[in-house]
């Protein structure tokens, strides 16, 4: 009844707002079972406009869960649709389960500006890293980008220790960003590692860039920003073939997959430890395919052409 109360409140707000400044559309993201949109919908009818959701779901096994008036709100907002953007494959099923609505497939995307910046600076950036927390520059250094929760991310963390269990700590240096109230485990699971805390994405940037490889199974994720970010730092990332939408793709240049075996994920990571020409060849292969497929420059072209396009219709 409250989240009832609150969003009547927040309607009566926008269309406050709307009749004072008439929208030409209306975008909506990540409308699924716990989320659905309680406010575009109605928006849309009374002016009148384009509705666009972008990473909307459904599946049916929350049709009789705790979620199902939700989940029933969610489906009837992507029927209402008039344009779907999805970054993941795995969703459009579900949604062509309930309409013919065209749906614009959407890479996942970064803004790249920033490690572009930093990538000519890698050794600057290193030697004054080392310093800071004392981490040897002449190993390999790893990387790993995660929250600390349990789940999905804790089963990841526990793969990583599994994983490295078998190679002497004194062959790289592991850094691990991140920071949750699993973060007391996770140091225990990995003792070898150099834990930074949470970090701006600024300087998240800096230290990915100074790295050689970014580790990180990514078990239950569909879409990482971490790999992203391992892309556009040009190094390789180490992952397995659970969901995500890279995994997925035959194409997927500067990224190693491996099954959720920790000891295939444990060779994969020694191929590289032992070989720095290949982890520059596969991390130059990762920056080159995001620069082609993957930079906010590229979506928001995408977008904008989309948008224009439904707004013209009107």
């Amino acid at each position: 009844t409250g989240k009832i109360s609150e969003a009547e409140h927040a309607t009566k707000k926008a269309l406050e707002f709307c009749q004072k400044q008439p929208p030409d559309l209306w975008f909506t993201y990540h409308c699924y079972h716990k989320a659905p949109d309680l406010i575009g919908d109605l928006i849309s009818k009374q002016f009148d406009i384009p509705y666009v959701l972008a990473e909307a779901s459904s599946a049916k096994k929350h049709a009789n869960s705790p979620w199902k008036h939700s989940y029933a709100q969610a489906r009837r907002n992507i029927q209402a649709a008039q344009q779907i953007i999805e970054l993941n494959p795995d969703d459009q099923a579900g949604i062509r389960a309930l309409t013919h609505t065209p749906i614009l497939s959407l890479n996942p995307f970064l803004d790249n500006a920033q490690f572009a910046e930093l990538i000519p600076q890698k050794q600057q950036l290193r030697q004054t890293l080392s310093k800071r927390h004392n981490i040897d520059p002449s190993l390999p250094w790893m990387i790993t980008v995660a929250m600390m929760r349990s789940g999905a991310k804790l089963q990841s963390y526990q793969m990583l220790a599994e994983a490295l269990k078998d190679i002497p700590p004194t062959a790289y240096q592991h850094l691990i960003i991140g920071d949750g109230p699993e973060a007391n485990l996770v140091k225990e699971t990995l003792p070898n590692a150099v834990f930074l805390g949470q970090l701006s994405p600024e300087n998240i940037a800096s230290y990915t860039v100074a790295s050689d490889l970014h580790i990180w199974p990514a078990i239950g994720e569909s879409i990482g920003l971490c790999i992203l970010e391992a892309m556009a730092s040009q190094i390789p990332t180490i992952m397995t073939n659970d969901r995500s939408s890279f995994a997925q793709t035959t194409d997927s240049p500067g990224i190693t997959v491996t099954t959720k075996n920790p000891k295939h994920y444990q060779e994969a990571i020694q191929s590289f430890l032992t070989n720095q020409p290949k982890r520059i060849a596969i991390g130059a292969e990762g920056l080159k395919a995001l620069q082609k497929k993957h930079t906010l420059g590229i979506a928001g072209a995408k977008l904008s052409s989309t948008f224009m396009d439904l707004v013209s219709q009107k």
